[in-house]
């Protein structure tokens, strides 16, 4: 079995006070890492903070885990600041991922999760889906994946513009994949 990072969820509450549990020692002035950005009209500051889980302790699945991450994610947009609180954990020991380390693997899930993810349930509205039972679900999962590679692979980068674009001609899709052919 491969390495794996998770983000906790609110509706992970079991999961969730094990992990505060393991992280309610930490020094708040002191984390193991920190990274600012400036972008999008916003500054933000994450801190983290890693500790070590001794193997077997994480119930619910999660016997594997090495490390719990705590992130304090500072915002602040148009002079409003917000603070959110995230926790993560994952398998990798801290000799195979430090804290700078699992931070750039944070940074990569929620890029996956803004890439994909975001525009699953936007765009596509998954989340009120009436589909549940059988392999509907996920027949329609790969079927909302493939729509949204098609229309990426087909230039555009804001997929909300794509669908419009081609909902009432799907030949102007169809002309942007075909491939170029040499002219004689």
């Amino acid at each position: 079995m491969g390495d794996f990072l998770l983000i906790v969820k609110g509706n992970q509450a079991r999961l969730r006070r094990q992990l505060i549990q393991y992280l309610n020692a930490f020094d708040p002035h002191h984390p193991d890492y920190e990274e600012h950005d400036r972008a999008h009209g916003r500054i933000e500051c994450r801190r983290y903070w890693v500790r070590d889980v001794p193997a077997g302790r994480l119930t619910g699945g999660f016997a594997r885990a090495a490390q719990v991450v705590r992130i304090e994610r500072t915002t602040t947009r148009k002079g409003r600041t917000s603070i959110t609180i995230l926790y993560a954990i994952t398998s990798r020991p801290r000799k195979a991922a430090e804290a700078k380390q699992l931070a750039a693997f944070i940074r990569g899930h929620w890029a996956i999760e803004n890439r994909v993810h975001y525009v699953r349930d936007v765009i596509f509205d998954e989340d009120h889906s009436r589909v549940r039972t059988g392999d509907a679900p996920r027949v329609l999962a790969t079927l909302r994946n493939a729509a949204i590679a098609l229309i990426r692979h087909a230039g555009f980068a804001n997929v909300g513009q794509g669908i419009r674009r081609c909902c009432f001609d799907l030949s102007f899709l169809v002309g942007r994949l075909a491939p170029k052919t040499a002219r004689s």
